[in-house]
C-alpha cells in the first residue's frame, strides 16, 4: 500500500493544473523604446487598417448570407411585419458584435505579430491601442454621421418653413393688393360720376 502512496505521490508532484510562466521584466527604458519606435505605429497603423477591413468583410458576408437565408416571402404576409422586422434587426445587431469583435481580435493578432515585440504584456498592450483606437474612430464617424444627419433634417425643415411662411405672405400680399386695386378702381369710377 505504501508503494501506491509513493508512486501516486511522486506522479503528481510533476503535473500541475497551473503553471507560472516567468517572463524577461522589462526595464522602462526597453518598454519606452517599443512604444516610441517605428513598431508601435506601423503596428497601430495595420492593425486599425486590418480591422476596418476585416469588419466590411464579415459585415459583407453575413448580410450577404443573411439575404440567401431570408429568400423570397410572400408580399402577402403583412401580419407578422413587426415580428419580422423585429427578428432582423436583433439578428443585425448580433452579428454586428460579433463581426465586429472577430475583426478587432484578428487585426490585433495581425498587428502584433508584425510589430514582432517579444514580450507578451507590450503585445497585450498594443492589442488594446489597436482596440481603442478602433472604437474611438469608430465614435467619431459615428457622431459625424448622426450630426450630419440632424443637420440636414434641421436644415430641411427650417427651408421648408420658410417656404411656407413665403407662400402665406406671397398669398396675403396679393389679397392686399388686389382689395387696393379694387378700392383705387372704385374711387376712380365714383370720381368719374
Amino acid at each position: 500500500m505504501w508503494e501506491i502512496a509513493e508512486i501516486a505521490g511522486h506522479g503528481f508532484n510533476n503535473y500541475w493544473l497551473a503553471q507560472i510562466i516567468t517572463e524577461e521584466i522589462l526595464t522602462p527604458e526597453e518598454a519606452a523604446a517599443v512604444f516610441s519606435g517605428p513598431q508601435f505605429l506601423v503596428a497601430l497603423f495595420a492593425g486599425v487598417v486590418m480591422a476596418f477591413a476585416f469588419q466590411l468583410l464579415l459585415t459583407n458576408f453575413t448580410v450577404a448570407l443573411g439575404i440567401s437565408a431570408l429568400g423570397g416571402g410572400d408580399a402577402d404576409d403583412t401580419d407578422n411585419l413587426g415580428s419580422t422586422v423585429r427578428k432582423i434587426s436583433t439578428a443585425v445587431g448580433l452579428l454586428a458584435l460579433t463581426t465586429g469583435g472577430v475583426a478587432l481580435f484578428v487585426a490585433s493578432f495581425l498587428a502584433v505579430k508584425l510589430s514582432l515585440v517579444s514580450s507578451a504584456v507590450l503585445g497585450a498592450i498594443i492589442g488594446v491601442v489597436i482596440w481603442s483606437t478602433y472604437f474611438s474612430i469608430l465614435l467619431w464617424l459615428g457622431s459625424t454621421t448622426v450630426g450630419s444627419l440632424i443637420g440636414s433634417l434641421v436644415s430641411t425643415a427650417t427651408s421648408g418653413f420658410q417656404g411656407l411662411v413665403g407662400t402665406a405672405t406671397a398669398a396675403l400680399g396679393a389679397n392686399v393688393a388686389k382689395n387696393q386695386a379694387v378700392d383705387t378702381a372704385e374711387a376712380i369710377a365714383a370720381a368719374v360720376r
